[in-house]
């Protein structure tokens, strides 16, 4: 029951119960039709016990028709019509006693009864049987029905705003944002949607002054960072202006970096994929993470996957960097196939959950290098190709893998 919608629930009470009204009905039908069965059988037998004890004192004909009379009976006297109703009819009813026997009989609509006694041979026919009605019955069965038909209704419309609901927080989950559950009313669903509403409202606000922070503290440092590089251009040694060029590039690509992090994190990029290489990959990254290649062991085979260069090039760089930072021995090992790409490295395990680390600003205690964010771009990047981002730790390294 737990793993049930409201709305699933909603319609096995409501089966249930109108399958209850129909076994009710059907089981009244054959209480009250025994009822009604028992009702003329007692009426019969008074009637036919008057006929018995009547006989006993050889009645005259008068007497008979007086009898019928009290009891709205007629006999039968044609015998063509007395041996069809003995030869064909139902019998209801059989007694016999001291005084004679007795028999009830049912053909179609018609009841006759069956006297026999002191040589007395008496078929009798109802004059006004008794109409077994069953409009009543029907009458209730259709408005208890109609009542739970109309309760069914009532509560599926009052639920209704809860799909809505659903459906709204359904897009909110998929990263749009541009949605409004604002209702009407004063009832919980009407309350939760509102208070839903003022959430989104209070994110979108949130996500738009980052966005705008984001923008201006980019732009602001673009400046300072192209002045600079023009001035390195000017440092007469060699050594220490290729140095501060590369430094000053590699600020450049760090704020390019940010740019598309901060549109892989919301709902406003869209990736652009195309067939390259593992190897073209591994190289974009390495160049990314300005490393010496001496540091980077690479395995790899001859297989191109469907990706976004860009994107994927700066997953791989930010596990890279990890790697070669936080070894043992500060160095790493790539190895690549048509299915995953490893990025291996001595050292220890993780202290915590992987999943600990798939969250902003996650890190070991007393790290001072890194805001913790790595893992979190990487898993953002994989999730948007429709990759998988695993973990594991074998004979001493650290594997971090995209599964593709």
């Amino acid at each position: 029951m737990k793993n049930l919608s409201i709305f699933s629930f909603i319609n096995i009470i409501f089966s249930v119960a109108f399958l209850a009204i129909v076994a009710s009905f059907v089981l009244f039908l054959k209480y009250d039709s025994s009822r009604y069965e028992i009702q003329q059988k007692q009426r019969y037998s008074i009637i036919a016990n008057a006929f018995l004890s009547g006989f006993r004192f050889i009645p005259t004909i008068q007497q008979i028709e007086a009898i019928c009379n009290q009891f709205d009976v007629q006999p039968v006297k044609e015998n063509s019509e007395r041996l069809e109703v003995l030869n064909k009819a139902k019998l209801l009813y059989y007694k016999e006693s001291l005084l004679g026997r007795i028999r009830i009989f049912k053909m179609q609509k018609d009841y006759y009864i069956y006297v026999q006694s002191y040589g007395y041979n008496l078929l009798l026919k109802d004059n006004k049987p008794g109409v077994y009605h069953i409009k009543g019955a029907f009458v209730v069965f259709i408005t208890m029905s109609a009542g739970l038909v109309f309760l069914y209704l009532s509560f599926l419309q009052k639920f209704k705003p809860l799909r809505e609901l659903k459906k709204n927080i359904d897009k909110f989950a998929k990263g749009d944002l541009n949605i409004h559950t604002k209702m009407e009313g004063k009832d919980e669903i009407a309350k939760v949607a509102n208070s839903f509403d003022n959430a989104v409202s209070y994110i979108n606000s949130l996500l738009n002054s980052k966005r705008l922070f984001m923008r201006n503290i980019m732009h602001e440092l673009k400046t300072p960072i192209a002045k600079g590089r023009i001035a390195a251009e000017m440092v007469e040694d060699r050594e220490n202006r290729e140095f501060l060029i590369n430094a000053f590039d590699r600020m450049n690509n760090i704020i390019g970096e940010l740019a598309t992090i901060d549109k892989v994190t919301t709902d406003t990029y869209q990736i652009d994929k195309e067939d390259i290489t593992l190897r073209s990959l591994i190289q974009t990254s390495l160049e990314l993470a300005m490393i010496d290649k001496s540091k980077v062991d690479i395995e790899t085979k001859d297989a191109k996957i469907s990706a976004d260069r860009k994107l994927l090039s700066i997953a791989l760089k930010n596990l890279i960097d990890n790697a070669i930072k936080f070894s043992i021995d500060h160095k790493a090992k790539i190895t690549a196939n048509k299915k995953e790409i490893c990025v291996i490295s001595k050292g220890v395990p993780l202290k915590r959950p992987f999943e600990y680390y798939l969250e902003p600003f996650s890190q070991e205690e007393k790290r001072d290098e890194g805001f913790g964010l790595g893992l979190y771009i990487v898993n953002n990047i994989a999730k948007l190709h429709g990759f998988s981002f695993l973990y594991d730790y074998k004979e001493g390294e650290n594997c971090f893998r995209i599964s593709f």
